[in-house]
């Protein structure tokens, strides 16, 4: 037993550091530098300065504070004796043993257990063992709260499970596991495993061996082993995954069109892009697919108390809003009671709660019967909000555009404008007001000439998904970043169709465009842009966003769809494509392509009856081509149209990057039998050759002549 400030560090079951997964090599990779940096007077205040100097993966998955986001919305209230299984380095074990009569954490690794001893050292409650879990077990006791994180679940096996339920766990206690999904939809979009660091090992099958991870319905079963009724367990679906959580869903509330919009999430390893993983992850959800393909689980056991009365006030969704200041830092939770809290991170988010509750009073005034805002009350650590079903404006616009077209979507937008922004009462806006400068910038302030119109109080997040049509009821469900003073009603406009456009499926909108038609001056777009900036570091304040260390960390994506894209598009310049046609001239549309094997083509085409003409592309470079063959109903083709030059019998120059052989007069389901090879070949190689075969110019009149004569399309490339 060794003491570490008040933390209790026992290593009596340790006996060697285990074999590490790849993930816990990467995750590993600082650990050293982590112990130093947990180990110094200035910790944890210098966190942020720890995590954005020289970042990397493995200081941000021990040390970032989005890790507890996971745990946050169930540890709102003190438990017993809690027990950490997996416990790391420790990114759960604070929040844990905050919210705990007694803690105790237990990995297998003395080295990580080290510098958890060390991160919580000034924890009275702690006791943080080192070892296998079969050996260490019998130093265990029984706790109302287990939680066993996914370094730990991807080795649990049914005999653990029991041990854990029938043994450790007191009656009305609970079981949390994290755990990774082996379908995971990030592994389908070319993520690596997390366990091997291989592509698609985990959906290609696993050989039975721990560790591993497991689909839900593997998770099933092993519940179903260990004889825990199935009314006793709870699926919630982390998204993107449970190591940064930023929402939660649960069956009783699955993803919104749009909600699913982080991409870019792998810190660890290179991913492979395959596809659009926003649009391909709305068609899984669309199919009700999401619960099988969530990219990892938090199940939640119940023992074999009652649990119907926690059941009721559990969260069904939770939406994370901690990535920036702490005096901004809360998170969403809707419970399966039909109750909207916003809950405070910590005490000074409380001031920013009571500022909303103050604006409903200030946004009723302004709108009256026009529009309702959603009630609120404090009540302890939350702002608690009235709970509203319908239909989103944001909805109900897009559905527009899709049934109705884009006159339709744009008249629904006039019509939401003219709602949220009105006519009447306005005042004048003044660019030396010191509050719109500190959040706004004064650049910014500055840009905006006499005459400029504001709200006497603006909720600058009017976007479309904030506002909901309810039996004819038109609700504004949030209204977080209310300001009561001056704010251009033109950049209340401007953030209203700027996030109209940010969510998926809105490639053929353009923004200048949109924001021209609604009366904005494009030279504004700048100042706009600007004030948005100069509102997210207002937000932001000192800390430093998970998101924003992506570029500094990830170690790339291999773009295999554009990668396959221009693979099929070199094929193709490098095929023989035949164009057919009777008297009209030959079109893109009228072509078939047939791939070369080597260089080399070996055809034979029966051709349709309406088929007169007959444009030959050998390929679309420069080049030499041997044609060996070309018959017509058996008999040797003579009379050959071209941009080629013949040198030989059967070699042929072409100098024009897109080559082309003509053949006319074709009798009505001629055959055609075709056998060449071609030779890519340079200017340079060209030019060489006396000149005689340099390119020549387009414009010539020559030029033109065969093309005309042959029906030529031209195909025009980029260099």
């Amino acid at each position: 037993m060794e003491r570490i400030g008040s933390v209790q560090l026992n290593t009596d079951a340790f006996r060697e550091e285990p074999v590490r997964t790849d993930a816990e090599k990467l995750q590993d990779a600082d650990l050293e530098e982590i112990l130093r940096i947990v180990q110094d007077e200035g910790w944890p205040e210098g966190r942020e300065k720890a995590l954005t100097e020289n970042p990397s993966w493995s200081k941000l998955y021990h040390l970032s504070d989005i890790r507890k986001n996971v745990l946050r919305p169930f540890l709102r209230k003190k438990t017993g004796k809690v027990l950490e299984l997996g416990s790391g380095c420790g990114a759960l074990t604070g929040i844990l043993a905050e919210n705990a009569e007694t803690a105790e954490c237990l990995d297998t690794s003395e080295k990580r257990s080290r510098v958890n001893a060390f991160r919580h050292r000034k924890f009275t409650n702690l006791t943080i063992y080192a070892g296998e879990y079969d050996l260490a077990e019998p130093l265990l006791g029984k706790y109302s709260l287990i939680v066993v994180e996914e370094a730990f679940s991807c080795r649990m096996t049914e005999k653990i499970l029991d041990s854990l339920y029938s043994k450790h766990l007191e009656p009305g206690g609970e079981i949390w596991i994290l755990a990774e999904n082996r379908l995971g939809f990030q592994y389908l979009a070319g993520v690596p495993e997390q366990l091997s660091g291989q592509f698609f090992s985990g959906l290609e099958g696993q050989k039975g061996t721990i560790p591993e991870t497991c689909s839900r319905r593997e998770w099933d079963g092993i519940f179903a082993q260990g004889k825990i009724p199935p009314e006793h367990i709870t699926y919630y679906y982390p998204y993107p995954e449970c190591r940064f959580t930023m929402a939660l869903y649960s069956d009783s509330r699955l993803p919104g069109p749009g909600e699913l919009n982080i991409i870019d999430n792998n810190y660890d390893r290179k991913r492979l892009r395959i596809f659009d993983d926003r649009k391909v992850q709305q068609t899984f959800l669309e199919n009700g697919l999401f619960p099988q393909f969530s990219n990892s689980f938090f199940i939640r056991i119940f023992g074999s108390g009652a649990f119907s009365d926690k059941e009721k006030k559990a969260p069904v969704y939770v939406k994370f809003s901690n990535e920036r200041s702490g005096r901004f830092s809360f998170y969403t939770v809707i419970t399966a009671d039909q109750r909207v809290e916003k809950v405070a991170v910590n005490r000074e988010g409380m001031e920013h709660l009571r500022h909303i509750r103050q604006m409903q009073t200030k946004l009723e005034r302004l709108y009256g019967d026009t529009l309702e805002i959603n009630r609120s009350c404090l009540r302890g650590d939350c702002l608690e909000l009235e709970y509203v079903q319908g239909e989103t404006i944001q909805t109900k616009v897009e559905r527009s555009f899709y049934h109705g077209g884009r006159e339709s979507a744009l008249r629904e937008l006039r019509n939401y404008l003219d709602l949220v922004i009105p006519a009447n009462p306005r005042i004048p806006f003044s660019g030396e007001n010191p509050q719109f400068i500190s959040v706004f910038g004064a650049s910014a302030a500055a840009a905006f000439p006499p005459g400029t119109e504001s709200l006497p109080v603006s909720d600058i997040d009017l976007i479309m998904a904030n506002m909901i049509f309810d039996s004819g009821r038109k609700i504004l469900l949030d209204y977080e970043w209310t300001f009561d003073f001056p704010i251009p009603v033109e950049f209340l406009k401007y953030r209203i169709l700027h996030y109209f456009l940010s969510g998926s499926g809105k490639s053929e909108w353009k923004e200048e465009d949109l924001i021209t038609y609604f009366g904005l001056k494009k030279n504004f777009l700048p100042v706009f842009q600007e004030m948005e900036r100069n509102f997210q570091k207002y937000i932001s304040g000192r800390h430093v966003a998970v998101r924003e260390l992506y570029t500094k960390i990830t170690p790339g994506i291999l773009p295999v769809r554009t990668w396959a894209e221009q693979s099929l598009e070199k094929q193709a310049r490098s095929g023989l494509r035949l164009y057919y046609a009777k008297t009209e001239e030959f079109t893109e549309q009228n072509s078939e392509l047939f791939p070369a094997q080597g260089g080399a083509f070996f055809l034979r085409k029966y051709l349709a009856q309406d088929v007169s003409r007959l444009r030959i592309d050998p390929g679309e470079e420069s080049c030499l081509c041997f044609l060996k063959k070309m018959e017509v109903n058996g008999e040797p083709v003579t009379n050959i149209s071209s941009c080629g030059k013949q040198v030989s019998d059967s070699v042929w120059v072409f100098s024009h990057p897109d080559p082309w052989f003509c053949l006319e007069g074709l009798r009505p389901g001629s055959v055609l039998e075709l056998e060449m090879k071609t030779a890519p070949v340079s200017e340079e190689m060209l030019c060489a050759m006396g000149g005689v075969f340099r390119p020549d110019n387009p414009k010539t009149r020559r030029h033109e002549s065969l093309r005309e004569k042959a029906g030529k399309i031209w195909k025009h490339r980029k260099n």
